[in-house]
């Protein structure tokens, strides 16, 4: 009987002679779900070849062992939120030769990726607090090994890797300290549940961090060694328990060391010490671990010691898009440049213009434009961010290091570091603020501001993928994240139209299109405006041609004879190029710690071009689109905005309080509202509007033909058919918009709704698809609802029913009858609401001014105090400061000012914070009892917050007294009369009163004098010359 050559090797290092070696598997992890064969990552058998030696067959078999060991540690570092002490850590991990280094209580805000030059560090935290934190610091070597990172809350986080053989999930955790309830300690250990869930059988997982427990030195079920440290308290019972249950064991008490080696923390007298960090490790990874102990030697000014354990496994890069290489279009500021690239595109432009077809003359115009700018602009060149820690600094790190056994010492040289580090941080950011300076010097705004950025951003974050599916489960892979997007908007625009034959009558239109008939030809006037009218900055779409380069050719004839001819001849044939019925999705994230498609925005990213094309034809119909928008409507209309949305609706709700009347809001939200949107519905809307049958073939063509590619992760999907929805991010499509949403509201509001004041009603205020529907009682509000709702639905908008809220603008009175009124969606409840915040501001039953300014004004502070470290910088000038303190927090702080009714209370909190503000930039205590007018002298300055609110007022007053028909509504519900009777009591401050008692004039001369623009100057200079 022949031998068997086969042999068992049950650990890496039995030795083996010649004979075929196999492998013993693992044992099967009890919690994974998924069937993956098992791989061994340790040993690598590599057979050579076979010899026939006395009739027996035998192998010559190289076996190569991989001897890569990487070490994996945790340590709570007691805050990373200190000048220093990331580059403390990084020194420490680097010292250790530590390849993974899981931390706790890192103390940052947000969650995301920042990098350094060595190292990079994943973290997760709260949005606001600085407090708790994990994170997982991983070497430079290994950073291409990431595979994914799920921030899951402040106390647990996933960064999976990619070994040689198999993914590797890192879990780093920070358990409730012991003075929290068990509720606490079981939500963190159901946060740890939910992430074991999304790892897979046959990966390696490894829990570690710092748990609160103490398992002591007692042997238990394979999951606590003989070697712990301590007696085990109740946290170290459920800590056991969660071992036991995903068969796993803590790997530092499974070493016989000295105790030194075992404990992980000291209290801050000294005389207690106990082990209360560990790393969890699988049972079938038993043999790959090599050592564990904690390092007492290791110094971060922290009362914990890390533990390292050593495993045996190498890791393995993984495939990543290379990132898209930009075009630094700022350099067409240097004329050389710029008269280069206008010379090589008209020289371009005569040799292809000669093309047979629209899309010979396009590829052939792209790949010129393509070659200008990558060899005559190039591209952006980005340079390395110069840290302010010094090699001086991490030597008296070292040195403090070692005088951890004399407290007295350590102190001392404790104070020198942070000193130096004061120093030094003080010196790099005098250097940043003499750059800033230089900046504004020199007038470059864009690149001031930018600085401005660098400077108050911490830390430089990338941004965590943690999308879920239809279920709510997390997707880990990429791939699936990528095609979850795919199937997302697919459903999204999916839609039954019919063809576009059967939409555009393809007949002879009713106008011709002859060259002689200048009302269709596109003339050069037309290109030259469409240039001049391209922003500049703007991403480019699919055929990747900057707008800044186009914008070279409008001061040259050829070039504009040219592109007439080229948008004449797609006009006049209804063809488009290819390159311009696609577009890239890319998607912004609506709120924050977005996780579901539905919380992001799709943005269409379309060719410049394209852009261009569009905008004339969207001058071709903006004027009849306009002519059937209605008072209403304040979206996306010359002369419109948000504050005339946001003062019309505060000065009725203001009126309606004051004599007793109550007002019926409902603030509609729409699902997805420009997604929604029907084609063949607006085609048919365009055809009524008497739109040339041109342009709406090519709005047809546009619509009918498009698709798009979704843009995530530096990926892109596969193609996709877009079937309805106008796109966000192209020229037409607030127009659109608009006139398919004043469709649906002229069909679905009568003559009767609404609330009555004057001999009209107002039913509605609507700012895009931002609508409140406005009524006198809540039987017309629900009659309302229903038929906007049933409206809505026949043109392919949905109601978000969750989002949708309603309140009663009243006087304090029967409150009981208004508790019991509801109002319906498809039979469901709306929600009732004191408050909502409408277009950015607060909107309350009240009327209530301070409601929308005392928050505004803790906005604006906040704002400051996140830019203090600049703003309080001698090294800036005062006018430099003031400059950016206009730009950054005025502007949080005096929107939607034009609508604000200021009682003197709310006056004296404005002046305060502007005080605040000063007093902070020039470092004034309120110790050093300095007044007002001295901080105002160091200033050279008066107060001026409430003379620009004043101001800008009274200007926006007189701009609506000048244009009493195109602001018909606001003139209505500021002198249109409303029916009812005052109140007992004192009257409430009036919208116009304001001015009044501001500008010591009656209500006949204040109107009066409003209408000239001159008398308007003069008393803005008399009510400055009164302030002062």
């Amino acid at each position: 009987m022949t031998r068997n050559p086969n042999t068992m090797a049950v650990s890496p290092g039995h030795l083996l002679n010649e004979a075929t070696v196999r492998r013993i598997p693992p044992l099967v992890n009890e919690r994974s779900v998924n069937n993956v064969d098992h791989v061994d990552d340790v040993d690598n058998v590599n057979i050579v070849d076979k010899v026939q030696r006395n009739g027996i067959v035998r192998s010559k078999e190289k076996l190569k062992v991989m001897n890569h060991k990487k070490r994996i540690a945790t340590w709570n570092v007691r805050s990373l939120n200190q000048d220093g002490k990331l580059q403390n850590v990084n020194a420490e991990r680097k010292r250790m030769n530590i390849d993974i280094l899981g931390l706790c209580e890192v103390r940052w805000t947000g969650s995301g990726c920042t990098r350094m030059e060595d190292a990079d560090l994943y973290y997760s935290g709260l949005d606001v607090y600085h407090y708790a934190g994990v994170g997982v610091m991983i070497d430079k070597s290994i950073r291409d090994c990431v595979l994914e990172f799920v921030p899951l809350s402040e106390r647990a986080m996933l960064l999976r890797l990619q070994t040689n053989y198999r993914p590797m999930n890192i879990i780093q955790v920070y358990a409730p300290t012991a003075d929290k309830d068990d509720d606490v300690i079981e939500l963190l250990y159901d946060q740890v549940e939910t992430l074991l869930k999304l790892t897979k059988k046959g990966e390696i997982t490894i829990i570690s961090g710092d748990w609160n427990a103490k398992v002591g030195c007692g042997e238990h079920a394979r999951v606590v060694g003989k070697f712990g440290l301590g007696d085990r308290n109740d946290r170290g019972d459920r800590l056991i328990q969660f071992c036991c249950e995903n068969n796993l064991f803590m790997s530092n008490t499974f070493f016989q060391l000295p105790a030194r080696r075992l404990y992980t923390w000291t209290s801050p007298s000294g005389e207690y010490r106990n082990q209360i960090d560990f790393i969890l490790v699988p049972q079938s990874f038993r043999k790959d671990l090599k050592s564990a102990c904690a390092y007492p030697g290791a110094d971060v000014n922290s009362d914990h010691n890390p533990v390292v354990i050593t495993l045996k496994m190498g890791f393995r890069k993984t495939k990543k898009n290379p990132p898209t290489r930009r075009i630094d279009v700022r350099k067409l500021i240097d004329p050389v440049i710029r008269e280069n690239v206008k010379t090589e595109m008209c020289n371009a432009l005569e040799i292809f213009q000669d093309q047979d077809t629209l899309d010979l003359v396009w590829e052939s115009w792209k790949k010129t434009q393509h070659s200008i700018q990558k060899n005559t602009i190039g591209y952006i060149t980005r340079a390395k961010n110069k840290d302010w820690m010094t090699e001086e600094i991490l030597k008296l790190m070292d040195e403090r290091r070692k005088l951890k056994g004399n407290v007295d010492m350590y102190r001392v040289k404790d104070r020198i570091i942070r000193q130096k580090i004061r120093e030094t941080r003080e010196n790099w950011l005098k250097e940043k603020c003499e750059e800033i300076e230089l900046l504004q010097r020199k007038h470059d705004s864009f690149n001031l501001h930018k600085k401005v950025k660098e400077f108050t951003n911490k830390k430089r974050t990338i941004t965590p993928e943690g999308l879920k599916d239809k279920d709510g489960v997390i997707i880990l892979e990429k791939e699936k994240r990528i095609e979850r997007w795919k199937e997302y908007v697919t459903d999204l625009f999916e839609d039954l139209r019919p063809d576009m034959d059967t939409v555009i009558n393809n007949s002879s239109p009713s106008h011709s299109s002859s060259q002689s008939d200048d009302r269709y030809v596109i003339q050069k006037s037309d290109v030259v405006y469409a240039m001049k009218n391209m922003k500049n900055g703007k991403a480019v779409g699919p055929d990747e041609m900057h707008g800044e380069v186009i914008k070279q050719l409008k001061d040259n004839e050829p070039a504009l004879s040219f592109l007439v001819n080229f948008f004449n001849s797609i006009l006049s044939s209804g063809s488009l190029p290819s390159d311009w019925l696609k577009s890239t999705f890319i998607i912004l994230p609506k709120k924050k710690n977005a996780n579901v498609c539905g919380d992001y925005r799709t943005i269409s990213l379309m060719s410049h071009i394209l852009k261009m094309f569009l905008k004339i034809l969207h001058s071709r119909i903006y004027n009849k689109c306009e002519e059937n928008s209605g008072m209403y409507q304040f979206g996306f209309r010359r002369g419109y905005g948000t504050r005339e949305a946001i003062c019309s609706l505060n000065i009725l709700a203001q009126r309606c309080r004051d004599i007793n009347r109550k007002l019926y809001c409902c603030f509609i939200d729409y699902s997805k509202a420009f997604d929604c949107v029907k084609h063949s519905k607006m085609m048919e809307i365009l055809e009524n509007l008497g739109i040339e049958w041109e342009v709406r073939r090519i709005i047809g063509t546009l619509y009918w033909n498009q698709s798009a590619v979704v843009r995530a992760e530096n990926c892109e999907s596969d193609d996709i058919s877009i079937q309805c929805g106008v796109r966000q991010g192209c020229i037409l499509s607030p127009i659109l918009f608009n006139v398919y949403a004043e469709t649906i509201f002229k069909l679905a509001i009568q003559d009767q709704d609404g609330f009555k004041i004057g001999n009209s009603r107002i039913s509605n205020i609507r700012y895009a698809d931002d609508t409140v529907l406005i009524a006198e009682n809540i039987s017309q509000l629900q009659d309302i609802l229903n038929r906007v709702t049933e409206t809505s639905r026949s043109y392919g908008l949905e109601i978000n029913i969750s989002k949708t809220k309603w309140l009663v603008v009243h006087r304090d009175g029967d409150k009981s009858t208004l508790a019991r009124e509801k109002l319906l969606i498809n039979s469901q409840d709306v929600e009732r609401v004191s408050k909502f915040k409408y277009l950015g501001t607060w909107f309350n039953d009240n009327t209530d001014q301070s409601v929308e300014i005392r928050p505004r004004i803790e906005q604006a502070r906040q704002i400051f105090m996140n830019m203090k470290h600049l703003m309080t910088r001698r090294d800036i000038s005062l006018q430099l400061r003031m400059r950016l303190v206009r730009c950054y927090v005025w502007s949080v702080l005096l929107y939607g000012m034009e609508s604000w009714i200021l009682t003197q209370a709310l006056e004296k909190k404005i002046e305060a914070l502007e005080m605040y503000i000063y007093r902070r930039i020039l470092k004034i205590s309120y110790l050093d009892h300095v007044t007002n007018v001295e901080v105002l002298r160091r200033m050279s300055k008066r107060t001026e917050l409430l003379h620009i609110i004043k101001s800008k007022k009274l200007e926006y007053y007189g701009h609506m007294n000048r244009h009493p028909d195109k602001y018909h509504l606001f003139q209505l519900v500021l002198k249109g009369q409303i029916e009812g009777r005052r109140g007992r009591g004192r009257r409430r401050l009036s919208w116009e009163a304001d001015l009044r008692r501001w500008y010591n004039i009656n209500t006949i001369e204040l109107r009066d004098s409003t209408t000239n623009k001159d008398s308007i100057q003069m008393m803005i200079a008399q009510l400055r010359s009164e302030m002062a």
